[in-house]
């Protein structure tokens, strides 16, 4: 999950774990006098690329820096990464701007250079069309962006199913810019991807939890349910590749397979303040005693984690 952080005119948005233990608080492996070298690199490598880039009209220090702290944040894990200053003022003085455009499956970030594609949804137009997150967005339908503004940006690709936006990308994958023609279509914002019974006769069900979205717990139910009359006597629950979500989505959902009112977060920060445990809902409507084999990767976190180990330890 993701946890926002203001810092200058910037944000910072810094994955969160949670857990159903105690975790001790950690600090970094390395002393407090181990900044100053480290900064020392740092200015010395700025300053020789300031010098010696033949690029000069990228080579001011916000950009450079804000860049740099852009690679800083999204080395830790998927889900922490640094909001550019144009981004997090936008969002201060628009607070009902969406920046996200579902009919086509991305979403629109600023940076000093200009508008971006900060986001890519799966099976999306976007995705489909190889759109790469971080992506410059450079002109919309042979329109060029100039002095971004978001309400307007989203405007002009607000289109209804079936019409065509043209895209002009520079991405990061590509030396020049390239031409995309994207589709509109309404993207169907469900948390779960998949449901099926694999195998009928041993009554083995399959529920494929993409995200930890909006009203997740409520189709998690149905689904069950589901599989349930149709005669299923165990389930695997796949979260490979499930960054995460609503916490609060979460614990509904293991309300559905552990004990009403059992623990099973609390949330810990590295200074040693706890919060409240978070509880399964007091009421269960049914009992779901069967085994269940949970699926995770590298790519399973935040909530999936909390998902698995709940259900490993708990039930």
């Amino acid at each position: 999950m993701k946890f926002p952080v203001r810092c200058s005119a910037a944000l910072l948005w810094l994955g969160i774990s949670f857990s159903h233990a105690e975790p001790e608080a950690k600090l970094p492996p390395d002393a407090d006098e181990a900044a100053y070298p480290a900064i020392g690199r740092f200015v010395e490598v700025l300053e020789t690329v300031r010098k010696r880039h033949p690029d000069v009209d990228k080579l001011a220090y916000d950009r450079l820096v804000n860049h740099a702290l852009e690679g800083m944040l999204a080395s830790l894990d998927p889900h922490s990464s640094f909001i550019h200053p144009e981004m997090a003022k936008q969002m201060e003085g628009q607070a009902e701007g969406n920046p996200e455009v579902p009919s086509l499956g991305l979403a629109l970030a600023l940076r000093d250079d200009g508008p971006y594609i900060a986001a890519v949804t799966p099976l999306g137009p976007a995705a489909l069309g190889g759109v790469l997150p971080g992506s410059a967005l450079l002109e919309i339908n042979a329109r060029k962006i100039t002095a971004p503004d978001f309400a307007n940006l989203t405007g002009m690709l607000d289109r209804a199913p079936g019409e065509v936006s043209t895209l002009t990308l520079k991405s990061p994958a590509a030396p020049r810019p390239i031409e995309i023609k994207l589709v509109h279509r309404l993207v169907e914002r469900r948390s779960i991807a998949e449901t099926k019974l694999l195998d009928k006769e041993k009554g083995v069900g399959y529920v494929r939890l993409a995200t930890f979205g909006a009203n997740c717990a409520r189709e998690m139910e149905a689904a069950l349910d589901e599989l349930e009359d149709g005669g299923m006597k165990s389930l695997i629950l796949d979260l490979r590749e499930n960054g995460g979500g609503d916490l609060n989505e979460t614990v509904k959902i293991l309300g559905l397979f552990l004990p009403p009112g059992t623990a099973v977060v609390t949330t810990r920060g590295r200074d040693g303040e706890m919060g409240e445990p978070m509880k399964t809902p007091d009421r269960q409507r049914r009992k779901r005693e069967y085994p269940i084999t949970v699926l995770v990767n590298r790519m399973s976190a935040s909530a999936s984690e909390l998902t698995s180990g709940a259900l490993q330890d708990l039930k």
